[in-house]
């Protein structure tokens, strides 16, 4: 399932940096279908990946892989072990986006403070306002690939906005979702 979700969105351009309808996902650069073993052998070259289909990296290097029961595995490339991330693509999807939401890559900060920046920095940063429009845009973009429940998460952080602290989800609320995700009830 994984390989025809993940294929299926690659053709329509969602997962492709080279097409307009390009969703980027935050630390997650997907690869082109066809390259998938070109890149996993480029990226590592250790026995972690057997068994494992690569379809992203991090920009240090770890993979993110599927394997035949479809659970999606986070491999460093020099660790020496693969790390469980999700149960399928829609959850490792949904899992990034929420650490996103959380500012777990350091890219948000405020309209203003985006505005007052010079253009070389303000590259490098997301606003508030960009920072929801990205989320609106993943729940439509993902729209086979999400649960129900997820497709809510996201309006309802898109709804909620930022707080005062300049939060879109807390590091306590974003646990308590990939806790759930990994270990449901």
């Amino acid at each position: 399932m994984n390989r025809e979700l993940f294929d299926k969105l690659y053709s329509a351009g969602v997962l492709d940096p080279g097409s307009a309808q390009y969703l980027w996902l935050p630390d997650m650069e997907c690869f082109p279908p066809e390259e998938a073993k070109h890149c996993r052998n480029e990226y590592c070259t250790s026995g972690l990946l057997t068994g494992l289909t690569a379809f992203a990296v991090s920009g240090a290097g770890d993979l993110f892989c599927w394997d035949a029961r479809d659970r999606v595995w986070l491999v460093p490339p020099d660790a020496g072990m693969r790390v469980y991330y999700a149960a399928n693509l829609g959850d490792a999807f949904y899992r990034r986006l929420l650490e996103f939401a959380n500012d777990a890559f350091g890219n948000f900060c405020s309209d203003a403070e985006k505005q007052a920046m010079s253009p070389a920095d303000a590259d490098c940063v997301i606003s508030q306002t960009e920072a929801l429009s990205m989320l609106a845009e993943y729940d439509a973009g993902f729209q086979e690939l999400l649960s129900d429940v997820q497709h809510d998460v996201l309006r309802t952080l898109v709804r909620g906005g930022f707080d005062r602290e300049g939060r879109l989800l807390t590091d306590e609320a974003c646990r308590a979702l990939i806790g759930a995700l990994l270990y449901p009830v």
